[in-house]
């Protein structure tokens, strides 16, 4: 069955989680977020996923709109 997060749950995103979700809400790719931010690629990738998991989004316009309505970040 399919966990969703409670839209008034704190998804309890790491610091470095927040970041790359401000460069994601800004529309940049991985590589980019990943050059703002001074990480390798993967690593940007992995932060994405924690925050799709913490988010309960499928994909990054999912977890966009999630953030939106949690008021993140």
């Amino acid at each position: 069955m399919e966990q969703h997060t409670d839209i008034h749950e704190n998804p309890n995103l790491s610091p470095q989680q927040i970041e790359v979700l401000k460069n994601l809400l800004q529309g940049l790719s991985n590589k980019e977020i990943a050059l703002n931010m001074g990480l390798a690629e993967v690593t940007v990738r992995l932060h994405l996923k924690g925050i799709f998991k913490k988010l309960g989004a499928k994909n990054r316009v999912h977890a966009i709109a999630r953030a939106l309505a949690l008021g993140l970040p």
